[in-house]
């Protein structure tokens, strides 16, 4: 049996997220912003994006890096938006887990396996469909001008239709609803509203008795710990102590 074509190290797989699984795009502002750092920083060290997603609490990016400049590119992106974030939000620290994380694609199969993983991210955690969520690059697909280079995902793919059945797109699901975000604005809803905060993360600077209690909403209401610690950036462990006091 013949080979698999090899590809070199230059393209690359990128995850990031946010330190103790928290939040790091509150609303669409943020995204938005990100999104216009991605380009104007890809622009700027040539790092070229074939693909995103960029889900609440981590990102996901497959580029093309034949310069080597993957670190400087990340450096920039990772710092101007930890910037805007603390600064919007009132906090301060980290806002990433660690240095990024990268992984070596090596060949064709590996490279359309992961263009199909990353853009599948929402699917997976039961967000949205990949061509209903909105955060990813899919909707760039074959289209210039945009953040993402797709020719060369193109060539291996081919047309959108091609790319719909790699992602496992089909008629039968078309009614199905995968916009599931309503736990999520609800939980926003009771952070704004009932708590009188900006943000989830901002419970972690207040005294330990205020923190509990405000955990303790949120238990309340029905969130469950995993769900409070993507909201908040408190462990779980800690969150299931302080419901339980």
């Amino acid at each position: 049996m013949a080979r698999e074509p090899r590809i070199t190290s230059e393209y690359i797989h990128l995850m990031w997220r946010g330190i103790g699984k928290q939040i790091i795009f509150e609303d669409n502002a943020d995204y938005k912003f990100f999104l216009s750092k991605l380009k104007m920083y890809s622009n700027q060290t040539n790092v070229i994006i074939l693909c995103y997603c960029l889900m609440d609490n981590h990102i996901h990016m497959l580029v093309y890096d034949r310069e080597k400049h993957v670190s400087a590119f990340m450096c920039k992106l990772g710092t101007c938006y930890a910037h805007y974030f603390n600064d919007k939000y009132g906090r301060v620290g980290h806002l990433f887990q660690d240095r990024f994380k990268s992984q070596n694609v090596l060949s064709e199969r590996q490279l359309i396996t992961t263009f199909r993983y990353i853009l599948n991210n929402p699917a997976k955690a039961g967000v949205a469909r990949a061509d209903r969520y909105r955060w990813s690059s899919y909707k760039e697909y074959g289209k210039r001008g945009g953040i993402t280079d797709t020719t060369l995902i193109r060539k291996l793919i081919g047309s959108k239709s091609d790319l719909d059945l790699l992602l496992g797109k089909s008629e039968e699901t078309d009614d199905m609803d995968y916009d599931t975000f309503h736990t999520y604005n609800r939980a926003i809803d009771i952070i704004h509203n009932q708590l009188q905060l900006s943000s989830g993360t901002q419970i972690k600077t207040f005294s330990k008795e205020k923190r509990n209690e405000m955990l303790k909403i949120l238990r309340d209401y029905g969130f469950s710990f995993y769900e409070i610690e993507r909201l908040t950036g408190i462990p779980k462990t800690i969150i299931s102590r302080a419901v339980k006091e």
